[in-house]
């Protein structure tokens, strides 16, 4: 008696599962890059019971026929791939034809789908990879997914999931990364129905970034092209040194818009920023890296984290000259801004000051009278006086003011002591002239 046999497709696509679905947070990833490759401009996520009682993602994209519902439940039927050659150059999120198929036989899945140009839709419900029932339904343009009592059937792989808590941070971390590959679409996440993310499309890289990381501080932009033959672009948005503690403001690259987890592209970056980090500090942000898609091999693991390079050194010299010169230019202007000179004089044309109206100059490099009302006095630093150098303000500790930006001055005729005496003996700096004085005085704590 044969000891062989062929497995039953069931128990195929069980194992073929395990290999895709490792976690709730598996299936929203597949859902939602099969909207993103359909067009989508609006993703819904619904989540309940940390992913394991429902997830429904919902989309606007191009749909699907009753044809195409019922062959995205066949393993290896995608509309992605049509030759070997395109598997040389992958351009989709998706290509395999295994994730809806796998996905149906660890769960209770049903689809709706309408495609643009049709009047119905086809509704089809799959019960741990046995197709129950498809007829047709007035569902609404885009498809709609719904994947409930994941692992229903594996009891032992509910088992090796992790605190409701844990796998709804991973559910979470799916639609940043998407989110950010993807500024122009708007993604949408509910748990329990609890709105936790509301992205709305449309928006550029770094307003994303922002709303992301929650940073209101300076960014560190980045953007650099190769023009030597490899066709290499960075973009990006890295945030600044002792911001990346937390685990939702880590690094995050992204090669063709898809989400990668690779230490050479990390050694690049940390080589890149080896001269502006602390010992013990880990960047943080986001870089989004594009090459020709026949220069990445993404068809290496079941769950596309891990890719390969075909010519590896010459990506990651590049990323480190990329950073580097994206680091140099942030430093440059820094400086440029902290030791700049304000130009006193009146631009041409400009009527000359006379003391009723002197003429100041805003932050933002706009000329205009004192007596107009500026948007924060404590932003100007004018302090009006009159003729004697000696009337300041009066000593005693300056009264609280929000924080300002840094403001660069130019230091005209000192008077230390006359300084020294308005500062109640505090540190100061500043200026003064004929018409208006500026001092700036440090408290007791230096602040």
């Amino acid at each position: 008696m044969s000891r062989i046999r062929i497995l039953s497709e069931q128990l195929a696509n069980q194992i073929a599962a395990g290999e895709v679905v490792e976690r709730p947070a598996s299936v929203v990833k597949e859902l939602v890059e099969n909207s993103l490759d359909a067009g989508g401009s609006r993703i819904q996520v619904q989540v309940e019971g940390s992913g394991t009682r429902l997830i429904r993602v919902v989309d606007d994209g191009i749909g699907m026929d009753s044809d195409d519902v019922l062959l995205c439940l066949e393993r290896h039927a995608t509309s992605k791939l049509f030759s070997e050659d395109q598997l040389a150059a992958i351009a989709t999120l998706g290509f395999r034809g295994e994730a809806l198929p796998s996905i149906g036989s660890v769960s209770r899945m049903t689809i709706l789908s309408r495609p643009r140009t049709a009047d119905m839709g086809t509704r089809a419900e799959m019960r741990y990879g046995i197709l129950h029932a498809i007829h047709e339904d007035g569902c609404r343009q885009g498809t709609v997914i719904e994947v409930r009592g994941l692992f229903g059937n594996v009891p032992a792989r509910r088992k090796f999931l992790k605190s409701a808590r844990t796998e709804l941070y991973h559910i979470e971390e799916v639609l940043r990364d998407q989110a950010l590959a993807h500024p122009g679409v708007g993604f949408v996440l509910q748990v329990e129905g609890r709105t936790v993310l509301d992205l709305q499309p449309g928006e550029d890289l770094e307003t994303r970034v922002r709303q992301i990381y929650q940073v209101q501080d300076q960014l560190l932009p980045v953007s650099f092209q190769e023009n030597t033959g490899l066709g290499l672009e960075l973009e990006g948005y890295l945030l600044e040194s002792g911001t990346s503690q937390s685990r939702v403001r880590r690094l995050r690259i992204l090669v063709n818009n898809r989400p990668v987890q690779d230490r050479m592209l990390l050694h690049g970056v940390r080589e890149g920023m080896r001269e502006s980090l602390m010992t013990g500090q880990q960047p943080a942000g986001v870089l989004l890296l594009h090459l020709p898609p026949d220069q990445v091999d993404v068809n290496v693991h079941p769950a596309k984290r891990e890719i390969r390079f075909r010519r590896s050194q010459e990506v990651h010299r590049l990323l480190v000259r990329g950073i580097r010169e994206a680091v140099a230019r942030f430093q440059d202007e820094f400086r440029s801004h902290l030791f700049a000179v304000p130009d006193l004089r009146a631009p041409a044309g400009a009527a000359p000051a006379t003391d009723d109206q002197p003429v100041q100059r805003s932050l933002g490099g706009v000329w205009r009278p004192s007596s107009a009302p500026a948007r924060n006095q404590a932003a100007t630093g004018e302090i009006p006086c009159e003729s004697t150098p000696e009337t300041y303000p009066p000593p005693g500790p300056p009264p609280v003011q929000p924080d300002q930006p840094p403001v660069s001055v130019r230091l005209a005729e000192p008077d230390p002591d006359a300084a020294t005496r308005g500062a109640g003996g505090r540190p100061w700096m500043g200026c003064r002239s004929s018409a208006s004085s500026l001092i700036f005085t440090c408290s007791a704590s230096g602040g």
